[in-house]
């Protein structure tokens, strides 16, 4: 296993062509970098793991408030349409 495999993953590679693809990295990727990461001692490197792990974990909690906000919106329509009576008895039951 890569000693690195951790940072090796880009956040936004994670969900190509999907409603929640991030589009391109805005970070940069370039050998230079992981070279350099490659030859750092072992506290500097975990240094930047720990940034790169706050870093994505900060993306992905956004992610998941915008879809729990989604859903929110999605119970709240349903439970007036069911109020109303505009949803079927056979379906409510579901």
């Amino acid at each position: 296993m890569c000693k690195n495999f951790l940072v090796s993953i880009c956040p936004a590679d994670l969900f190509p062509n999907t409603k929640y693809d991030q589009g391109a990295c805005k970070k940069r990727h370039d050998d230079f970098f992981k070279l350099q990461f490659n030859r750092e001692h072992d506290l500097k490197r975990l240094l930047f793991e720990r940034a790169y792990i706050l870093e994505t974990m900060k993306s992905f909690e956004a992610q998941v408030s915008v879809i729990d906000n989604k859903v929110k919106k999605m119970q709240s329509k349903q439970d007036v349409a069911l109020y109303r009576g505009e949803i079927p008895l056979e379906y409510q039951e579901k």
